[in-house]
C-alpha cells in the first residue's frame, strides 16, 4: 500500500480545486435558501453527493488498489472517529478503501464506488472527505 505524505497527494490537488470551486457554486445558488445546510462540513458533503462520479471498466476497478484489511496508518487518520472504532463488519476497511482511491486521484471513481456500496459506507466516506476538504479548504484560507 502506498503511503499517503499529505492531502495534495497525487492528481487530487486538482480535486480539491474542483471541490473547492463546487462549494462556492453551491454557496451561491444556494444562498437564502431555508433548507440549505449552513456548516461548511455540511455544504461539502451536499457537494460531493452532486459531484459526478465515473464507473471504471472491471478490469481495471481493483487493481490499482487492492482490498484492505489492515489499513495504512495515514489512511486511517482520515477516517471518521466512529468509523476508526468499531469494524467488525468490514466498514472500516470498505471507507479506507475509498478514501484510498480518492487519495490516488481518482475521486470520480470513488465516489461512483461510494455510490454502490451501503448508505453507511457512502456516509462516513463523504464525512472522510468533508473533514479533509474543510480542513484543507481552512488552511489554504478558508476559500
Amino acid at each position: 500500500m502506498v503511503k499517503v505524505q499529505d492531502f495534495s497527494a497525487g492528481n487530487f490537488e486538482a480535486n480539491i480545486e474542483k471541490i473547492q470551486n463546487r462549494v462556492e457554486q453551491y454557496e451561491e445558488t444556494n444562498a437564502g435558501k431555508e433548507n440549505a445546510p449552513r456548516e461548511k462540513k455540511e455544504v461539502i458533503k451536499a457537494v460531493l453527493r452532486e459531484m459526478p462520479s465515473v464507473q471504471v471498466p472491471s478490469s481495471q476497478s481493483s487493481s490499482s488498489v487492492s482490498p484492505v484489511s489492515d489499513l495504512d496508518d495515514e489512511i486511517e487518520k482520515f477516517l471518521p472517529d466512529y468509523v476508526r472504532q468499531g469494524s467488525a463488519d468490514g466498514m472500516r476497511e470498505a471507507v479506507g478503501r475509498l478514501v484510498e482511491i480518492a487519495l490516488h486521484g481518482d475521486l470520480e471513481k470513488s465516489l461512483h464506488d461510494a455510490r454502490k456500496s451501503t448508505p453507511f459506507v457512502e456516509d462516513a466516506f463523504h464525512d472522510a472527505l468533508a473533514d479533509k476538504v474543510l480542513e484543507e479548504m481552512d488552511r489554504r484560507g478558508g476559500r
